[in-house]
């Protein structure tokens, strides 16, 4: 009769279990891929349907849509006060302003919409937000729940990418003072996964401005501040209306803030807080103001 080898058979158990590992671990691997480019895919033909159309939607003039401003572009003031007819490089500066002007009343119009649209297929979308110089596109949904659209896309889709989601409590036509929208730091960089680019050197001068768009208007937004806070900061308050209490948060959120944006805020202004995870425990939170509101006809 054969001696057993002990040490042989733990040897091979060992390697058994280590191979299981090893495929657990590159099935959970494939599994999180497949999740990323499936919802990649998801958004960017959702975006492609109202983007696309947007950017070639030039068969009808929209009537005179002009935004209520704190103040006028500077480069547009700066044109018309040096024009002259004599001057044509002011007077070309002048025309591409007013060209810019015109095709982007005409995107507002087709994405909200657009909006029109999606709703009829999903009525949990309220919005799209739409970062300038940076690759954040996306719906903005609000379910019944803050988990609702934390692992499912806007279709509906189970999904650990999830969506781009409005806090429950706000009101859904970004009318309160104080409104907060979350989305996932993904580590391909989507959803809310490129709002770490703040943190760099640089990073707030490329993009400091991103558009709300809804079904009746357009609202653009300043990123005045971005911090990490605690899961439970005082920034997770909703305010509805212009407060004390909401100026005060405010300028807290000024104050903690990576860098000093010199932009203006106070208790009366429309602010957005968008937040995503950071370190452990930990959140990382962009601050905005509204700047300029566009109503659609």
């Amino acid at each position: 009769m054969k001696k057993i080898d002990i040490k042989k058979i733990g040897s091979i158990l060992v390697l058994i279990v280590c191979i299981c590992l090893i495929i657990l671990s590159l099935w959970n691997i494939g599994s999180t891929l497949k999740e990323y480019r499936d919802s990649r895919m998801e958004y960017d033909r959702l975006r492609e349907e109202i983007f696309v159309i947007a950017d070639n939607d030039t068969e009808s003039e929209m009537e005179s849509s002009e935004p209520v401003s704190r103040e006028e572009s500077s480069e547009e003031t700066a044109a018309q006060e040096t024009l002259d007819e004599d001057d044509e490089e002011a007077r070309k500066l002048a025309e591409e302003l007013a060209q810019a002007r015109t095709q982007a009343k005409k995107e507002r119009e087709s994405v909200c919409n657009a909006i029109s649209q999606l709703r009829k297929q999903n009525e949990d979308v309220v919005g799209w937000i739409k970062f300038l110089n940076l690759d954040i596109s996306y719906p903005v949904m609000q379910g019944s729940t803050n988990d609702e659209y934390l692992r499912h896309t806007w279709s509906g889709m189970a999904n650990n990418s999830g969506s781009i989601f409005m806090e429950t409590l706000n009101t859904s036509d970004f009318l309160d003072s104080h409104t907060i929208i979350y989305g996932h730091n993904m580590k391909d960089g989507s959803m809310f996964g490129k709002l770490k680019n703040y943190k760099e050197e640089g990073g707030y001068e490329k993009a400091p401005y991103f558009m709300i768009y809804t079904e009746d208007a357009a609202y653009e937004y300043q990123i005045f501040a971005y911090s990490d806070i605690a899961e439970d900061d005082a920034i997770y308050t909703i305010y509805y209306d212009p407060s004390e209490e909401f100026g005060q948060l405010v300028q807290s959120m000024k104050r903690h803030s990576w860098i000093d944006t010199g932009v203006s805020v106070d208790k009366d202004d429309k602010v957005i807080t968008l937040s995503t995870c950071s370190t452990e425990g930990r959140r990382f939170v962009v601050n905005a103001v509204r700047i300029n509101e566009y109503q659609i006809p």
